[in-house]
């Protein structure tokens, strides 16, 4: 699904939340009629369908044509926002993500006479919510009811950056590795990937597109990238690498056959959803991830959105001591909205001995210059420049990072 498609989805997935949460069975069957239509168009194309001829061809109704189209003009949709602007701000952040039950928080919060994320907070911590959900069930809704709102998120890393060249301590970089393209949800073509990297003077850039189960590249897909990027890379430098960013699926068993993923130059593992489980249940679906004989480097471990997904909820220092134990990479992702690994476990990792990859994440010729964000948490946290993959060559890399 292209950016502005997943952007005009999270609108009407806002509006579906909500108008499930009041009850208001009519607009949420709209709701997640658009929701549909969305999702099915994107399957099919990756064009935007807010373009003219999309809207005229897809749908039939005047008001959603004009919802398209006000969206297309403003980026907004007022309607929508008036819809949200009723809710109070507390409630709405619970609303909107996709984790609780919201007929079952509704009455929750009628019958209990809650009015406040502290009530609600409390109510989850009481014996009655451990004898309804039993005590992890009952400790994981507390801890999105205490974190939804993301207050400790690092805002001071979050900046869009201006294309330039990627340099930390002095060091220039010599690649990257979290780059999505056309073939999933990206922007661009490999081939401005590739020139990105030339104009930043690169070594190598990696090519890391979604899997299949996340509306990524099916097997027949991936085979055809990697003939595309071997054309490539008779050119001269950069060296293209072949990767996938991985799901991990809900067991911790990875979206693609071992023998599918050996043929690849390195392979990243992450979460996008089915993110409500318990701690116990979600630290030992990443722990499987990470021991999987491929598995190079685990990306934005904690999976989160700034108020859009909290993430899962995890032991994190199991998954940093496990990633150290079996040669995996931690990520540092330099997106605005993740900033993940969270910079408070940057200084357990470095005691620890792990290896950091500083990337960026990108969907959009834009989106390539996130890394300056990573390249601040290292900085900021005193990363040794030995530790972070970004700064090995091609050659030390498949000698001692990707050989495993």
């Amino acid at each position: 699904m292209n950016i502005q498609n997943k952007k005009l989805y999270y609108k009407f997935f806002d509006l579906e939340r909500a108008s499930l949460f009041f009850g208001d069975e009519e607009l949420n069957l709209y709701a997640n009629q658009i929701l549909n239509l969305i999702d099915s168009f994107s399957k099919e194309s990756d064009d935007s369908i807010i373009d003219q001829n999309n809207i005229h061809q897809l749908i039939f109704d005047n008001r959603t044509i004009g919802y398209f189209r006000e969206y297309k003009n403003k980026g907004t949709i007022e309607f929508i926002d008036r819809y949200l602007a009723d809710i109070p701000d507390w409630l709405r952040s619970l609303i909107l993500p996709n984790f609780l039950d919201l007929k079952e928080l509704r009455s929750i919060i009628k019958n209990d006479l809650i009015n406040s994320k502290q009530q609600l907070y409390r109510y989850y911590l009481s014996d009655k919510a451990k004898s309804i959900y039993g005590a992890d069930r009952a400790d994981l809704y507390a801890y999105y009811v205490e974190n939804l709102e993301s207050a400790d998120f690092p805002h001071k890393y979050a900046i869009n950056n201006n294309g330039s060249e990627s340099y930390i301590c002095g060091k220039k970089l010599f690649g990257s590795f979290h780059n999505h393209t056309n073939y999933s949800d990206g922007r661009c073509k490999i081939s401005e990937l590739r020139k990105l990297a030339i104009e930043c003077g690169r070594e190598y850039v990696g090519i890391s597109d979604h899997s299949k189960i996340v509306n990524g590249v099916k097997e027949d897909d991936l085979f055809k990238q990697i003939e595309e990027i071997d054309k490539l890379n008779r050119l001269s430098r950069p060296t293209i690498l072949k990767s996938i960013e991985c799901e991990i699926l809900s067991d911790g068993s990875l979206d693609f056959e071992t023998k599918i993923l050996a043929q690849l130059d390195y392979v990243i593992v992450a979460v996008h959803r089915d993110v409500c489980m318990t701690k116990k249940e979600a630290t030992k679906r990443i722990l499987k991830a990470i021991e999987h004989p491929e598995s190079n480097i685990l990306a934005h471990p904690s999976s989160r959105i700034y108020k859009r997904n909290i993430g899962l909820y995890l032991d994190m220092y199991r998954i940093i001591d496990a990633c150290v134990q079996n040669n995996v990479v931690v990520e540092i992702n330099g997106d605005p909205l993740r900033l993940d690994l969270d910079p408070k476990y940057v200084q357990y990792a470095i005691t620890k001995g792990a290896m950091f990859s500083l990337d960026s994440d990108t969907h959009t010729q834009k989106s390539f210059y996130n890394i300056n964000n990573a390249i601040r948490i290292a900085e900021d946290n005193n990363i040794p420049i030995e530790s972070i993959i970004n700064l090995k060559t091609k050659t030390e890399l498949f000698k001692t990072t990707f050989n495993k």
